[in-house]
């Protein structure tokens, strides 16, 4: 489980699922269904999440500006981040989530 701790916003939950489901809870609930892999290989975690087709991903293009996740495709709804057995921490959508 990852979950945003609270502060400007409520506590957020992102439970990764075995067999690559990933469950959003008490926040960004919009995006479910969603997916996840995992390429040890390069090191990259990919989210795969719900969009509609007039989804503003804004907020993505400036993650990946900062440095916070490595790539995403909209046409996919798909979110890369650099990942590797140390990351305790991931950017979504503006909030950080850490490995509980």
């Amino acid at each position: 489980m990852w979950e945003y701790a609270g502060g400007e916003a409520k506590v957020m939950r992102m439970l990764f699922k075995p067999g690559g489901r990933l469950i959003f809870e008490d926040g960004f609930e919009y995006h479910n269904p969603a997916a996840w892999r995992y390429s040890p290989d390069l090191e990259e975690l990919t989210l795969a999440i719900t969009v509609s087709k007039d989804f503003d991903f804004s907020s993505y293009k400036s993650q990946v500006e900062l440095g916070r996740i490595k790539r995403f495709d909209p046409l996919k709804g798909e979110i890369v981040y650099k990942f590797t057995p140390r990351t305790k921490s991931i950017a979504f959508a503006g909030w950080i989530f850490s490995k509980k």
